[in-house]
């Protein structure tokens, strides 16, 4: 009997016991603290011949917008959990973890660096160091896809070798590093003017991408690309000083011949600061275009370019780009760069421009495609400024 009354008195307590902890547990405030985890990338490291090639980061976005992506992650995750009295944490977090931004700058290897700069030297400097952020890189994608990478762009002084007598100045319109975003090839196939166009090639970049913009009436090329001077993963092959002829020329026609019956015409350089400057190497490339009956645009992303006199030396048709059009994805920016391809084309009555497939370059193509014939400039396709033999 008093072994039975010990043993209830005993169950009584743990089960009072138990009462107060959960009336404790359920009255009090308790707050917890959560931390996002992070995570760190590893990108492989590739050697070519004593030379380390560094990884190319396909955006093909700035540091920048890798920032506006996060903050814009942070708001949704701190709304949602605001409840919870997280946000002071995670805001805490975000400052510890909060990379160093990256310059701005975007000119040559350019996506290297991302801004314009005044002279030849400082742009051959800013391109060598932003190719560790960017490689030509598209910025804000049309179609929440995203291309690309970003293009090399050596702000040299517009070139003057490009010239025709006619009455009407004539401005070439090309769009580099097409074929990697298909909402983009659609959404430019809807501009209603002669527009050239070039085309990546690897990735999603395909026939079927080449035919749409062919049958929308714009003329078709292959961007192919080169090797600049910082050494960098460009794409699945990049034309190297360090590819013997026969390599050159064999890589070379395989990109060629994944295109063929599209009605592809020229090819122009992307990035290449490099190789460009090879005389001997441009020659292989050249001798592939002569056989083909194919034009060169030289995108000028080096002053020291040598393409120009091995064409000549080929007998193959060559024009140089005057104007990079959008080293900036601002509107304000790239109307000015359209100016600026206006005054080349007054000067010397023609003029070639280069853009990328950027949500603002084609907000501004379209503005400007309404008053430049009223200004007195016509749009023609590329070919249409080659030199008459």
């Amino acid at each position: 009997m008093r072994k039975s009354t010990i043993f209830i008195i005993c169950l009584l307590c743990i089960v009072l016991g138990e009462l107060f902890m959960l009336f404790k547990t359920s009255t009090s405030q308790q707050t917890r603290e959560y931390a996002l985890d992070t995570k760190v990338y590893d990108m492989p490291v590739q050697e070519t011949e004593n030379k380390v090639v560094k990884p190319f980061l396909f955006e093909m976005h700035s540091a920048d917008n890798v920032d506006v992506i996060l903050d814009e992650f942070a708001a949704d995750i701190t709304e949602s959990m605001a409840d919870n009295n997280l946000k002071p944490l995670f805001e805490q977090k975000k400052e510890e973890a909060e990379p160093e931004k990256v310059s701005e700058e975007k000119t040559e290897e350019a996506s290297v660096e991302e801004q314009k700069t005044e002279s030849l030297l400082s742009a051959e400097e800013s391109v060598e160091e932003k190719i560790e952020v960017s490689e030509e890189t598209p910025q804000e994608p049309i179609a929440a896809e995203e291309p690309v990478i970003e293009p090399e762009q050596a702000n040299v002084e517009p070139v003057a070798e490009n010239k025709v007598q006619e009455n009407r100045a004539k401005i070439a319109i090309v769009i580099d590093d097409l074929g990697l975003s298909v909402p983009f090839t659609k959404q430019i196939a809807q501009v209603k003017a002669p527009l050239t166009v070039s085309f990546l090639p690897y990735g999603a970049s395909d026939k079927a991408q080449v035919t749409m913009l062919k049958d929308a009436g714009f003329e078709v090329m292959l961007h192919v690309p080169m090797m600049p001077h910082v050494p960098a993963a460009l794409a699945p092959v990049t034309l190297s000083p360090e590819m013997d002829k026969a390599e050159t020329q064999a890589e070379l026609n395989k990109m060629l011949n994944r295109f063929e019956g599209t009605g592809m015409h020229g090819i122009n350089n992307h990035m290449g600061s490099l190789l460009t400057e090879r005389v001997k190497n441009m020659g292989y490339v050249m001798e592939v275009l002569k056989k083909r009956g194919m034009y060169f645009l030289d995108s000028k992303t080096t002053g020291k370019s040598a393409a120009g006199k091995a064409a000549k030396e080929y007998g193959v048709a060559y024009i140089a780009r005057d104007v990079f059009l959008d080293n900036k994805n601002e509107y304000n920016y790239i109307m000015g760069q359209f100016r600026q391809a206006e005054k080349v084309a007054e000067k010397n009555g023609q003029a070639v421009a280069i853009g990328h497939p950027y949500s603002q370059t084609l907000k501004v193509l379209q503005d400007w495609l309404k008053e430049a014939d009223e200004k007195g400039f016509e749009v023609v396709h590329l070919s249409e400024l080659l030199p008459k033999e």
